[in-house]
């Protein structure tokens, strides 16, 4: 773990149906839907993170950005109607 999130064995070693059963990647538009059925199922806690440093500085941002202006504002309501009882 000494390279957590960085280009490594540990990264390489993670297969595609690995991340994709353990994980949501892709376009917003997926990865809100995802979030939205992991909702309904009764998860109740998520860990948002956009592109990790194996990628170029703008592909970060721009990961970043899309999960704030895209991914979040589009699961926001819905989460509040959960929340409150």
């Amino acid at each position: 773990m000494s390279k957590h999130g960085e280009r490594g064995a540990q990264i390489d070693a993670l297969t595609d149906e690995f991340i994709d059963s353990h994980a949501i990647v892709g376009p917003p538009e997926h990865c809100v839907e995802r979030i939205l059925e992991l909702m309904d199922l009764g998860v109740e806690a998520m860990m948002v993170a956009p592109r990790q440093s194996d990628s170029g500085e703008a592909e970060i941002r721009e990961g970043q950005r899309r999960v704030v202006e895209e991914v979040l504002p589009a699961v926001r309501t819905p989460i509040a109607r959960c929340a409150t009882p």
